[in-house]
Parts: C-alpha cells; sequence; structure tokens
C-alpha cells in the first residue's frame, strides 16, 4: 500500500527493511496487485520508487522502446526528470532521489488518489503513505507527536481536512497534481498539474456531450483494459446511482465480460433493488452486503489505521468490512464512482460559479466558529466554490474508501483520469448545473443505463423524466415519496432515518459499546482541554456522524499514544 523514506543523518533503530544509500533510507510496502507496475530500483545514480498502477504503461513501453517498467521509468527520468510524472496516466505515487544532484522527490498523481504525508525540519525529512509510520519514526527522530488543533476542528466539522493539513502537527499532504523537492535542506513544493475551472471552453453543447463521452470511454478502456491485460477479472462497486452504473454498463458495452458487482445497502432500499436488478440483467455476478444492523462500526481502531485517521472513520466502514471478506485473488482493482462530480457538476448550486463557503461542505455546523479561519484561506487559496469541494470534500474526504482499501487492492476512479479532469473542469457551470449535460450525455451514448431507476429521483433518468424532474414538479414528486413512506412505514424507521442514526438508536449494543469507547477514551485528550470539553458537548448532543467524527479523533491520539 505504499512506501516510508527517511532522510536523516541521525541514528535511527530498526532499519533492517530500508534501502540505504547516503543518508537517505526507502522501504516499500507495496500491496500484491499490478506488481509489475511497481519498482524499487537504483540505477545510474538515480533510485526510483513508483506504487500504483499505470494504465498507459503498454502504449509507454511501446512509445520509448522498453520492455518493462523499470525500464521505461529510468528512460523517462533521463528524458525529462521530475517531468516524467506528466507522462503517466494512473493511480501513482513515487519517490526519486538524484545522487548527483542530491535532490529527493516525492509525488503522488493529478487527482491526489494516492495519499502522501510529509514532515521536514532542517536535515530531517520523513515521506509516507502511512501517517502512523511517519509518527512512529518522527517520535524516533526526537520529534513530539502533539496533535495540530486547528486540523482537530477540521474533522469535528468536516469529517475530513482541508487542504494540506493533517491531525498531527508539522505533517502535511502531498496536493493533487503536486510534488515536493528537497535540496540543500531546503523543501519546495511544485504544481505539476494545474487545476483550472475558470478557462471556460467554448465548444457547443452537443460537441462537448461528444467530448465527454469520448473520454469517459477511454477511460474504461484503460482501466478494464488494464485488468485484462494482467488476467484479472473486473470489479465495480454498484449502487442506485447513476455514477457507479456507468461504469460497469460502460464496461460491459466495451465487450468486456467477467464482471462481478459489490453493493452494500439496507435491505430492500433503492440501493439494493436498483443494483440487483441491473446486475441481473447484465449477469453480473453480484455481491450484496447487507448492513441491517451496523455493527461492524465497532472496530474503531481498524478502521481509523485504514485510513490514516484523516477521514471521519464510518464513512468508508462498511467498504473495508466487506472487501475483507471477498476473495480477491482474481482481481486487481475495483472501479468505483468517486469525483464523477467534477463531470456532471453536483458541486455547483448555480449555473455559474460562486466563492467558496465552507459550511457547504461541513458534517456538523455546532463548532464550525472554531474553523472560521478557514473561509479567508478558502478565498485566498480557491478560484470558487467548484474547486474548493473538488479538493476538499472530493479527494480529502470521498477518497476515503479507496484510501481504507490500498491494503488489499488497487483502485480505480474512472471519472478522476486526468483527461477527464482536463477537459470537464473547462465546461461552462449552465452545463453541470443539475447535472444537465452529464444526463444528455447519457441518455444518448448510453441509453440502456436509463432503463433503470435512479435513487436520487425514484424514477428513471430518462429524457421525459429529464423534463419534470429538476423543477417544481420533481421536487413535490420527491417530498410525496418521502411523506408517503413515513406515513406507511413510521417516522423512525429504516429506510426514512440516515442508516446510521437508525442503527445506533436501535442497536443497544452498538449503541452501549460507542458510548462506552467514548467513556472510557475520552481522556487521550486530556492534554487539549478546550478540545476535549468541545469533544463531549460534540457527542451528547449530535447524531451519529457528529459522534463519529469525535470518535475519530480520539481514536487517532489513542494510537499516537499507545501504539507508536
Amino acid at each position: 500500500m505504499g512506501f516510508t523514506l527517511i532522510k536523516t543523518q541521525k541514528k535511527i533503530n530498526d532499519l533492517d527493511s530500508f534501502k540505504n544509500i547516503d543518508d537517505i533510507y526507502l522501504k516499500e510496502f507495496f500491496n500484491d496487485k499490478f506488481i509489475n507496475d511497481k519498482i524499487v530500483a537504483l540505477e545510474n545514480n538515480i533510485l526510483i520508487c513508483i506504487d500504483g498502477v499505470i494504465l498507459n504503461l503498454k502504449e509507454l513501453k511501446k512509445k520509448y522502446l522498453c520492455t518493462n517498467a523499470k525500464e521505461l521509468y529510468f528512460r523517462l527520468y533521463s528524458n525529462y526528470g521530475i517531468d516524467m510524472i506528466k507522462e503517466l496516466r494512473g493511480n501513482f505515487s513515487g519517490i526519486i532521489y538524484d545522487i548527483i544532484s542530491k535532490k529527493t522527490y516525492s509525488f503522488t498523481n493529478h487527482l491526489g488518489n494516492k495519499f502522501i504525508y510529509y514532515f521536514h525540519n532542517s536535515n530531517d525529512l520523513i515521506v509516507s503513505t502511512d501517517i502512523f509510520e511517519l509518527a512512529k519514526y518522527k517520535k524516533e527522530l526526537g520529534y513530539n507527536l502533539n496533535l495540530n488543533e486547528k486540523s482537530c476542528y477540521m474533522m469535528l466539522t468536516f469529517g475530513y481536512m482541508i487542504h494540506d493539513f493533517t491531525l498531527l502537527n508539522d505533517v502535511n499532504k502531498i496536493l493533487a497534481g503536486e510534488y515536493i523537492i528537497l535540496q540543500n535542506s531546503k523543501l519546495k513544493r511544485k504544481k505539476y498539474f494545474i487545476y483550472d475551472n475558470t478557462n471556460l471552453t467554448t465548444m457547443k453543447k452537443e460537441e462537448i456531450m461528444k467530448e465527454m463521452y469520448e473520454r469517459f470511454k477511454y477511460s474504461l478502456e484503460q482501466s478494464f483494459g488494464k485488468e485484462k491485460e494482467e488476467n484479472y477479472n473486473h470489479l465495480c462497486f454498484l449502487s442506485g446511482g447513476l455514477d457507479s452504473r456507468m461504469i460497469a454498463i460502460g464496461g460491459n458495452e466495451l465487450g468486456f465480460r467477467d464482471i462481478s458487482t459489490i453493493t452494500f445497502s439496507q435491505n430492500y432500499s433503492l440501493d439494493e433493488t436498483i443494483a440487483r436488478k441491473i446486475s441481473n440483467d447484465y449477469n453480473f455476478d453480484s455481491i450484496i452486503k447487507s448492513l441491517n444492523n451496523g455493527g461492524f462500526l465497532k472496530n474503531i481502531n481498524k478502521y481509523v489505521k485504514r485510513n490514516g485517521g484523516q477521514i471521519l472513520y464510518s464513512g468508508a466502514a462498511h467498504l473495508v468490512d466487506t472487501i475483507d471478506k471477498v476473495n480477491l485473488l482474481n482481481f486487481g482493482g475495483v472501479h468505483n464512482g468517486n469525483q464523477a462530480d467534477i463531470m456532471h457538476g453536483d458541486y455547483i448550486d448555480a449555473p455559474y460559479h460562486s466563492k467558496p463557503k465552507i459550511e457547504n461542505w461541513a458534517y456538523s455546523t455546532k463548532l464550525i466558529k472554531k474553523v472560521n479561519f478557514l473561509q479567508k484561506f478558502a478565498e485566498e487559496n480557491y478560484m470558487n466554490e467548484e474547486h474548493f469541494a473538488v479538493f476538499n470534500r472530493g479527494i480529502n474526504g470521498i477518497y476515503n474508501g479507496s484510501i481504507s482499501l490500498h491494503k488489499n487492492i488497487e483502485t480505480f476512479e474512472d471519472f478522476t483520469h486526468v483527461d477527464i479532469v482536463s477537459f470537464s473542469m473547462r465546461m461552462d457551470p449552465k452545463y453541470k448545473y443539475k447535472e444537465n449535460l452529464f444526463l444528455s450525455m447519457i441518455q444518448k451514448y448510453y441509453k440502456d443505463a436509463t432503463n433503470y431507476k435512479w435513487q436520487k429521483w425514484n424514477a428513471k433518468p430518462n429524457k421525459f423524466n429529464s423534463m419534470y424532474m429538476n423543477g417544481p414538479i420533481g421536487k413535490f414528486y420527491r417530498k410525496s415519496n418521502i411523506m408517503l413512506n413515513k406515513i406507511i412505514n413510521g417516522q423512525n424507521n429504516k429506510l426514512n432515518m440516515n442508516p446510521y442514526d437508525f442503527w445506533y438508536e436501535n442497536n443497544d449494543d452498538l449503541k452501549n459499546y460507542l458510548d462506552k469507547y467514548f467513556i472510557d477514551n475520552i481522556e487521550y485528550l486530556s492534554k487539549y482541554n478546550e478540545l476535549k470539553n468541545d469533544c463531549i458537548y460534540l457527542y451528547n448532543n449530535g447524531c451519529f456522524s457528529e459522534k463519529a467524527q469525535v470518535l475519530t479523533l480520539i481514536e487517532f491520539n489513542k494510537i499516537l499514544v499507545e501504539e507508536i
């Protein structure tokens, strides 16, 4: 699932598993998927470590007359230096150390699908994909492991970090499309991919729609083709939404078979019934994980370790719990619809761009005054609301599921392919508003995908329904459905309530466990008196997601205190 690099002249114990060059120590702990894409190698005074999946590896090997990934990476670095990463497509991250120039680089991919954390102080640098591993060696080097209290309030408000902040003081995350470079004890951050949604395309509506289709199709051809090339079957998350069905159905229409789907849901929910019908009609091998009591939410330590504690633990608990029970031998990656919002427009609430509003992306507003400084920060660092949402709610929050799975398997966020993003970001907001052009694209190029209800509407996303569902009639229809369900099934049934709140209120075993965990462990925050009191307030007065935000923070610090 990644790597750790330490650059120091200090003596550190327990480095037997590290490769050592000069004052650089490097080790990898890759998962065993797509292993031919991953390397740690030294040649011609260059050390290269790359983790992940390179979707265009086959094309690049042909273009540069190379026989394997190792030869290709060194050829690319010889030709382009660090700009070699602009040539790569896929979910990747890495380290490059140039012995001659004494430059150390670390990078993530264009949309930050792989999280990398770093700590730098004078002659010491630690870079790791595992923040707890970083914390271990930060402590070994003689530095403290204090919490960043500003970041703690981000967790208690948003349920994830903002920008490059982390819960660990003096530790930052490498941003999407960015690399860091260390030379002569000086660290710099540089962008190699610029997200700019203000330079809008002048293409006509039909041209944009065709381009959306072609780029999405190409993304699927690359990811599904990569799996076929490596003799893996295909695994896709499938729900009642549009994004996931587009991937599974799109892959099928390209001729890829051996597709399995995984669905997580309450029994009889729209997510389950819609996904079940799609899988049945397309002969997908369907795995349905029932989430009827929330018992899986008790394993807080496991989920915090999987996502590094930088995102509320409950967000991907169901994914981790399920994937850990699936035989992954025949699968290399799992496809998901994360960040499809960049293409279809869920991150904008008007047919034009507006300045970012941090409260729009908060799970909880009870303590939002503690992060008021972020409003100015957002306006200074992000061009508009969509830009802020893509990099924070999207990359820092929604990637939770993917980051949590990398121990076992790679992930394909097919909508985050850089060729899709670089085009979609330039689409006029009027075409993205209320999924306008995205729906039109599906209706024209993936008509069969509109034969199934869309959970958001409880209606099929076809042309006829599109004329009404985003207007007053559709709003009335959706509200009527909710009210009718409450009348028939009762106000507090599991189909009406957020399932997490339902589980907490109706599963005594879960409620008692979480409440006891909170009481037994809140003292781990005693060093931070104001923060501790705010956590007590939020836990006692909040809904389940707010309680989960508190528990994530407690468990993160508990790991630092007890296990590091």
